[in-house]
C-alpha cells in the first residue's frame, strides 16, 4: 500500500544502521552525507531543522538564515520540527532537487505565495508532510498556486484544514496519495473532484456526518479509500462503486450500518471492507453482515500509509 520512494528508503538505512552527523558549530543535523559533481566540498542529501535545539522559533529571518548553510544542489530531504513561530522564507525555493518536505509538532505563522511548491522550483518533489501543526495563518503558498505536478504524495494529521480547503480548487489534481486525517473538515472537500489520479483518499477521525458522493466520482484509479472515525451511519452508492478496483475501504469506528445489495456480488479478490466497531460488525446488531458481505474484515486495522 504505501510508496517508498528512493530517499525514504536511503534515510531508514541511514537511521537504523546508526550512521548519523552533527557539526559542531552548527546546531542542525545532516541525513547522508554527500559530494556534488564537479565538487570536492561536502554537502548533506537530507537535513533536520529542530528549533528547538537550534535555539531558534523558526521566524523568516532566523530559517532563512539556517538555509543559507545548505547546499542548494544536494537538498534532497528536508525535514522541519519544533518550530513555535514558523515562517517559511522564499529561499526555500532554491532547493530545486528537493524531494521530500515534512514539517512537524510546529506552529505555522506565516507560508505566502513567494514560497509556494510549484512545479518550477521544486521540479521533482515527490512528498510532503504536515502532521502535528497549528495554523496561525492561511497557507497561500500551499494552494493558491498549482503544487508541482511531481508531487505525488500530501500527508495532513492533526491540522485544521478548514479555513482554507474550500479556496484550494484544482490546484492540487496531479495528487496520488491524500491523506487528510484529523484535519476538522466537515466535508468531502471540493478539492478531491479534480484528483482523478488519485490512488489513495483517506478522510479519517474528522467531523464528516454525511458524504457527497458526487466528490468521488472521477476517482476511478483508487485503491484506497478510508473514512474511520467520522459521524457518518450510511456511505453513498458513489463511495461503494469504487469497490470494484479497492483493495482497502474502511469505515472503522463508524455508525456505518448498511450497504447496497449489489456490494455482495462484487468480484474482488484484493477487496477489504475494514470495518471494525461499526454496526456491519456487531453481532448484537441487527446490522450484522458478517457471513452476509463478502470481504468484510471485523478485526481492527492499524493503517501504516502515510
Amino acid at each position: 500500500m504505501m510508496v517508498c520512494h528512493g530517499i525514504f528508503i536511503l534515510v531508514v538505512s541511514v537511521f537504523s544502521s546508526g550512521v548519523f552527523w552533527t557539526f559542531p558549530d552548527i546546531p542542525l543535523d545532516c541525513i547522508h552525507r554527500v559530494y556534488p559533481r564537479f565538487s570536492k566540498a561536502e554537502a548533506c542529501g537530507g537535513r533536520i531543522i529542530n528549533c528547538t535545539h537550534a535555539g531558534i522559533s523558526g521566524n523568516k529571518s532566523e530559517f532563512t538564515a539556517v538555509l543559507e548553510l545548505f547546499d542548494d544542489a544536494s537538498l534532497e530531504f528536508l525535514i522541519v520540527l519544533d518550530c513555535s513561530n514558523l515562517q517559511l522564507p522564499s529561499t526555500i525555493q532554491r532547493f530545486h532537487q528537493l524531494n521530500t518536505l515534512k514539517i512537524t509538532d510546529a506552529t505555522l505563522s506565516e507560508w505566502n505565495e513567494d514560497a509556494s511548491l510549484s512545479t518550477d522550483a521544486f521540479p521533482v518533489i515527490m512528498t510532503l508532510r504536515l502532521w502535528n501543526i497549528t495554523l496561525e495563518c492561511s497557507p497561500y503558498g500551499l494552494y493558491r498556486v498549482p503544487v508541482s505536478s511531481s508531487l505525488e504524495w500530501f500527508s495532513f494529521e492533526n491540522i485544521d484544514l478548514s479555513g482554507f480547503i474550500g479556496e484550494v480548487g484544482s490546484n492540487w489534481k496531479d495528487l496520488q496519495y491524500v491523506y487528510f486525517d484529523a484535519t476538522h473538515i466537515d466535508q468531502v472537500p471540493e478539492a478531491v473532484a479534480t484528483m482523478s489520479k488519485a490512488l489513495e483518499l483517506s478522510l479519517r477521525f474528522n467531523a464528516i456526518s454525511v458524504v457527497n458522493g458526487s466528490r468521488l466520482t472521477s476517482l476511478n484509479q483508487l485503491t484506497g479509500l478510508w473514512f474511520d472515525g467520522n459521524p457518518i451511519t450510511a456511505l453513498p452508492d458513489e463511495a461503494w462503486r469504487h469497490s470494484t478496483h479497492l483493495q482497502e475501504f474502511g469505515f472503522q469506528y463508524t455508525s456505518v450500518a448498511t450497504y447496497p445489495s449489489w456490494a455482495n456480488s462484487v468480484t474482488n479478490k484484493e477487496l477489504q471492507f475494514n470495518g471494525f466497531d461499526s454496526p456491519l460488525c456487531d453481532p448484537s446488531n441487527k446490522a450484522y453482515a458478517v457471513g452476509k458481505l463478502d470481504y468484510l474484515a471485523c478485526i481492527e486495522n492499524f493503517y501504516g500509509y502515510n
